[in-house]
């Protein structure tokens, strides 16, 4: 399936405008997956606003759960910018884990946890039936392939080719205000 991450090289990407006027805290999901709440087989790429069950403080994070819990895997070094549109990216090759910001790096993080693909479904903007997004999403892309800081940088300047290799699923918003 186009959401089955427990490949061995993937990418995540999407444009937010992340609204953190608010004095809430927590976890912020863009993209998950997930068997429902708790402890049960999940992935989720978000980010945590000093969230008090992960140590990834204010950053761009990546959530792994096979059931029995897992980590945020984040560098620490991956805040975004409140109330302005940015690009975030996650690239996994193999056990490793690359963030961009606005097709920048700033962190590589190994990390070996057993990735448990989840049977629910894939949704973007909250996690579980919990953790709803306080933030727009736009350009929501899976890659069923690791892209380098190159394709990081060339698609998010504008729409990628709904027929590259590699693109398993890519939303864009582009039908106006929903209903």
């Amino acid at each position: 399936s186009r959401f089955d991450l427990n490949l061995n090289q993937w990418t995540l990407e999407s444009w937010i405008l992340l609204d953190l006027n608010s004095s809430s805290t927590g976890w912020i999901p863009i993209i998950a997956r997930s068997n429902g709440s708790g402890n049960t087989p999940k992935w989720a790429f978000g980010y945590s606003n000093n969230y008090n069950q992960s140590s990834a403080g204010t950053n761009l994070a990546f959530h792994i759960n096979s059931g029995s819990g897992g980590p945020f895997i984040n560098t620490g070094n991956c805040p975004i910018p409140a109330n302005t549109w940015t690009h975030v990216a996650l690239v996994k090759d193999g056990s490793t884990y690359t963030f961009y910001i606005n097709g920048s790096f700033c962190g590589t993080v190994t990390d070996n946890t057993p990735f448990s693909s989840p049977t629910g479904p894939a949704v973007l903007g909250q996690e579980g039936g919990q953790f709803f997004t306080n933030m727009q999403l736009d350009e929501v892309m899976i890659w069923h392939s690791a892209r380098n800081a190159g394709e990081v940088q060339t698609d998010m300047g504008g729409y990628a080719n709904c027929n590259q290799t590699g693109l398993a699923a890519f939303y864009k918003f582009d039908q106006g205000v929903g209903g």
